[in-house]
């Protein structure tokens, strides 16, 4: 098991102790600042889990199966449907995720709400 720390990368002492405290730092209050920036950083993550989500699940996969693999008819059909069938559930995911946000936008949480 190795940990993401100055020794783990070979370097002893207080210069990367302190570089990698640092950037540990940077990285925290970046996530931190972003998240409070957008106001609806939840529903846009849902959008971005609708639309690339069920790409890299079920639609490549098939895709590259349909592309790559000798598939018989009946494999090929079934490869087509389970492809289709993510398509309409990524288009209903990213609709009601837009609806989702266009009912939001006039409540508005502001920045830094917290």
């Amino acid at each position: 098991l190795s940990v993401a720390s100055p020794s783990s990368f070979g370097q002893d002492g207080g210069r990367a102790a302190g570089v990698w405290f640092g950037v540990t730092i940077c990285t925290v209050l970046m996530c931190y600042v972003v998240s409070n920036l957008i106001p609806f950083l939840s529903d846009m993550m849902g959008f971005v889990g609708a639309s690339c989500g069920m790409f890299t699940t079920y639609l490549f996969p098939c895709a590259f199966s349909l592309k790559i693999l000798n598939l018989s008819r009946w494999e090929a059909g079934a490869v087509s449907v389970v492809a289709i069938g993510a398509l309409l559930i990524s288009a209903v995911g990213m609709y009601a995720t837009l609806a989702n946000i266009k009912s939001n936008l006039g409540k508005g949480g502001g920045v830094f709400p917290c």
